[in-house]
């Protein structure tokens, strides 16, 4: 019997055990290559986005929104380049010391100076934009920062992980008017020690146009919801009134892309090939002529003042201007006062200049133009049209005017004694109350306001600006009313009611535009035109996107000769009427119309009309002036104005009338 050596082992063992040993490296292999398979091509491109996103990143570059400009190519918006600050997520340990540095650095040239409230400010933007655009896309935290600024964010380049200063384009408003008092007031002589004579105030230099062009702003969470704004992301910058607004689809242009190349602290390290060049916005084309609507901004500016040192003209605030070609529709100036600069948005409008805007009681950011008052004597015209041409009276009609109305509670004309014998043409030259208490009362009320719906009363004109209102044009129908206690339906209206809307003090409202619309469809022989401000948009290289064409709203159903008898009537306003003060001696022949619109609070407003020339009439103006007190001072303002558009010196009027 062999004993075996236990130490030994035997071939055939060893070879089971190399075989065991064999396949458990093999096992082991292919464990690696399948996982190395699936890091590979599995799941190989969701390790490379996210080292291309450690190392990689897309910088948007904005696009230049498009520029505006005048008939002429005066610039009235454009842009400037800009450095602004933006802030990568780089991880939650190196992000929140890098967002309190940041905002230490920016307090200094800030809205904001208070750092605790900066670095708020930066931790709201950045969340708004973690919710709206994501995580690995740059926040703009910080627009138009200075030099200082600029120098002290290079210098901590490496403390600020993730913060990048990029240049980029960002809205300017070049062209101002200087509203501040003509000649300017002499130095105030003061005592050693006594206070320093005011200042101009913060809206004396305004950009041209303010209300109109309008402004920008980064889009809001309300935005973002809308339909119009369904491809824009946050922190997109987007017009927010005037022009801006209603014309952004083609001003905002097609944002760029810039791939980076940046550190493990998210630094920028290299520039990288592709990317996409942006694509600057549409340029917008005006009909306005800046000259002309400087000289309106002026003459606003310049006349409410004067008016607030005549006593029956103190409460003199605000007002506005509109010019209109009679043939096509196109607004040639548009001026509200008082006004503000468009500049103080740029970037984000600071506090200061907010509480400035918003707390002003004469509301600089409201387009007076746009909003609706009574028109008082102007709406005269409509009466004088309808009746006539309902055969409510004739040209040869006549009243026997005393001064009192002969019906209802007797109402007054406005001048004392009255007018005596007076035919509807000499009734809109005097302005006769009296008579058109009995135009209106034979016409009615319904069929004063199937005549001023013809005139564009009561209905939007269309024109492209947001805020179009639509005033209001009063039927018998509109003084229904459902008592609480019965709900059946009630009428308000009396007899009074009429009268009151005769004259233009009833319930009917009208904006500015609207009286110059309706001015120039009665000096053009009956056609209503659509109001417009863009006559053409082009892009960036010159090429036609739009051309705008004069668009016929209505035809009035007033006929030639009926219409011929009411501007004869304006003639005779102008030349030695209630507007004889302004236009009596001025150079070109003008057929006009005052207005004075009493208030509830006791505040009256002149309210003027006006085409010219005569005989071939170009445009038509309206002025509003609240609590300018009488039709006859808003004459005032129209004559410089239309001196500006016929290139005519202007002596100025020729005596200052109270009228209606």
């Amino acid at each position: 019997m062999t004993v075996r050596d236990p130490n030994t082992i035997g071939a055939k063992e060893v070879e089971r055990r190399s075989r065991l040993f064999g396949v458990a490296v093999a096992l082991i292999f292919i464990l690696l290559i399948g996982q190395l398979t699936n890091l590979q091509f599995v799941q190989g491109s969701k390790w490379a986005e996210a080292a291309d996103i450690n190392r990689i990143r897309v910088v948007p570059v904005a696009a230049p929104r498009g520029m505006i400009v005048d008939r002429h190519g005066v610039v009235l918006a454009s842009n400037r380049p800009s450095y602004s600050v933006t802030l990568f997520y780089t991880g939650e340990k190196a992000f929140q010391p890098t967002v309190h540095l940041l905002a230490q650095i920016l307090a200094g040239d800030s809205h904001t100076p208070d750092v605790a409230a900066k670095e708020q400010e930066i931790w709201k933007k950045y969340l708004y934009h973690k919710k709206y655009v994501g995580l690995y896309k740059p926040v703009r935290v910080e627009t138009n920062i200075s030099p200082e600024i600029y120098t002290q964010l290079e210098e901590r380049k490496t403390d600020l992980p993730g913060v990048d200063v990029v240049l980029e384009p960002i809205r300017s408003y070049p062209t101002t008017v200087d509203t501040s008092p003509t000649p300017p007031p002499k130095p105030r002589v003061t005592q050693p020690g006594a206070a320093p004579a005011p200042a101009p105030g913060p809206t004396d230099v305004v950009t041209l146009a303010s209300q109109l062009v309008g402004y920008v702003g980064q889009i809001s969470e309300a935005q973002l919801q809308a339909d119009r704004y369904k491809d824009y992301q946050g922190g997109d910058v987007i017009g927010k009134s005037g022009l801006e607004d209603y014309y952004e689809q083609y001003l905002r242009g097609q944002e760029g892309t810039r791939p980076v190349q940046v550190d493990h602290l998210g630094r920028w390290f290299a520039d990288l090939p592709g990317g996409t060049d942006p694509v600057p916005g549409d340029n917008l084309t005006l009909t306005l002529d800046a000259q002309l609507q400087q000289v309106a901004e002026k003459t606003l500016a310049d006349k409410i003042r004067e008016f607030q040192t005549r006593p029956d003209g103190r409460r003199a605030s605000a007002g506005a201007i509109v010019v209109e070609d009679v043939r096509t529709g196109a607004i040639l100036a548009m001026a509200s006062y008082p006004s503000f600069d468009l500049n103080w948005w740029v970037g984000g409008i600071s506090p200061d200049h907010w509480n400035i805007l918003n707390t002003d009681p004469r509301h600089p950011m409201l387009n007076y133009a746009l909003n609706a008052f009574p028109p008082a004597s102007t709406f005269k015209m409509v009466v004088a049209s309808g009746a006539l041409q309902e055969g409510r009276i004739t040209p040869g009609f006549t009243i026997s005017d005393n001064g009192v109305y002969w019906l209802w509670h007797h109402p007054k004309d406005w001048k004392a004694g009255g007018h005596g014998i007076v035919d509807v043409r000499r009734a809109i030259t005097e302005s006769c109350d009296t008579f058109f208490y009995e135009a209106g009362r034979l016409l009615t009320v319904d069929g004063m306001a199937k005549y001023s719906r013809e005139f564009g009363f009561g209905q939007p004109t269309g024109i492209d600006l947001p805020g179009d209102r639509k005033g209001a044009d009063a039927s018998k129908d509109s003084y229904n009313r459902t008592d609480p206690k019965t709900g059946k339906v009630v009428n308000d209206w009396q007899l009074g009611d009429t009268l009151s809307q005769a004259i233009g003090q009833g319930r009917t409202l009208a904006t500015p535009l609207q009286l110059a619309d309706y001015v120039a469809t009665i000096a053009n022989g009956g056609t209503r035109y659509r109001p417009f401000l863009v006559d053409q948009i082009l892009t960036a290289s010159g090429e036609l996107v739009k051309k705008a064409e004069p668009r016929v709203e209505t035809t009035l159903t007033v006929s030639q000769e009926n219409l011929q008898i009411v501007r004869e009537g304006m003639l005779g306003a102008a030349q030695w009427g209630t507007a004889a003060g302004s236009f009596g001696n001025f150079p070109i022949k003008v057929g006009a119309k005052t207005g004075t619109a009493e208030t509830s609070n006791g505040v009256d407003n002149g309210v003027f009309v006006a085409f010219a020339p005569y005989d071939n009439p170009e445009i038509a103006v309206s002025v509003l002036v609240v609590g300018g007190a009488h039709g006859s001072y808003a004459a005032e303002l129209a004559r410089p104005v239309m001196a500006q558009y016929f290139n005519l010196p202007d002596s100025g009027p020729a005596a200052q009338v109270r009228a209606d």
